[in-house]
């Protein structure tokens, strides 16, 4: 595997997500060992429904975007993405999920430039079934 550690773009966010705290390393779930006596995905991990509520608060001192210079023009907003490792899924249902972006949420957007007050907005994930928790991440 190869990461581009100059552009911080979704690899290396999944990267720091599954390896801080770590040394360099993470065990496998379960059924993701080949020495597992199984050898099934299925039957070896433990899958389940997950439901996540994140409530926004506010920002503070935010970077104005490239090229942007005045701070009351700026309208700053929050995208959430679960990345999810489900079960039975093949390759093409995730391109299709990609497609569909069903896991991403937007919260709206928030006036108060680079300090914005986001009123307690909630984007949520309900029962979402079939999920692996060890291989959940919030992006």
């Amino acid at each position: 595997m190869a990461l581009n550690w100059q552009k911080w773009d979704a690899g290396m966010m999944l990267n720091e997500a599954m390896f801080s705290g770590f040394r360099g390393y993470a065990v496998k779930p379960a059924g993701y060992c080949d020495r597992h006596p199984s050898n099934s995905k299925r039957s070896a991990s433990e899958y389940g429904t997950l439901n996540l509520k994140v409530e926004f608060l506010a920002g503070q001192n935010l970077p104005l975007p490239p090229g942007e210079k005045h701070d009351e023009d700026y309208k700053p907003y929050v995208k959430c993405e679960l990345h999810v490792e489900q079960e039975h899924e093949t390759s093409a249902q995730a391109e299709a999920k990609k497609r569909d972006k069903q896991h991403k949420r937007v919260t709206r957007t928030a006036r108060g430039g680079k300090n914005p007050d986001f009123g307690l907005q909630t984007i949520s994930w309900e029962n979402v079934s079939g999920v692996m928790e060890e291989l959940s991440f919030v992006r």
